[in-house]
């Protein structure tokens, strides 16, 4: 059976895809209105979207070059933090985490904590799976080798929904 042109388009795109392409050229559109308006700081806020980074981090493995990494990417590219913590203890018990937390306050950086249990491949997969505007996730490298020797991290790079940021800690 051989499937015209249209048939494959369609079938390569996806609901989501095509609604996200509409929400783009809808932004485009209302962004170019505001800078013929000379709004031009209003269009570029447009234009960002909505961006977010996913740290995504265990009790006991909380490094601050992680932290540090995830707050300075999320200035750059003006995006908002979720933060999926992995623990059977509340996040605010966790004097590190206490302080980036007001860093991340300090920078103008929006953060919302995500605290759950169970294994940190599967619940960032879970929740990349639902939240479809989370531009990259931020993990070390010591859970990343975990993964390799567990499952392979090929299976699980194809497994996210979004690029896999690995900060190297020795």
């Amino acid at each position: 059976m051989d499937l015209t042109e249209s048939e494959k388009i369609k079938e390569v795109m996806k609901k989501d895809n095509l609604e996200k392409l509409i929400k783009k050229l809808e932004d485009m559109m209302t962004a170019s209105t505001f800078a013929e308006a000379g709004e031009f700081e209003t269009a570029r806020e447009i234009l960002r979207g909505e961006r977010r980074v996913l740290l995504a981090m265990r009790e006991g493995e909380v490094e601050k070059k992680v932290l540090k990494y995830a707050l300075n990417t999320c200035k750059r590219i003006r995006a908002d933090m979720d933060i999926l913590y992995l623990s059977t203890t509340d996040a605010g018990e966790n004097p590190m985490l206490n302080d980036f937390f007001l860093e991340l306050q300090k920078e103008g950086i929006n953060y919302q904590v995500i605290q759950k249990i169970g294994l940190l491949r599967e619940e960032i997969k879970k929740y990349t799976d639902c939240e479809s505007n989370i531009d990259f996730v931020v993990v070390e490298s010591p859970a990343v080798e975990r993964w390799d020797r567990e499952e392979g991290l090929s299976k699980i790079v194809e497994k996210i929904k979004c690029p896999l940021v690995v900060v190297d800690v020795p």
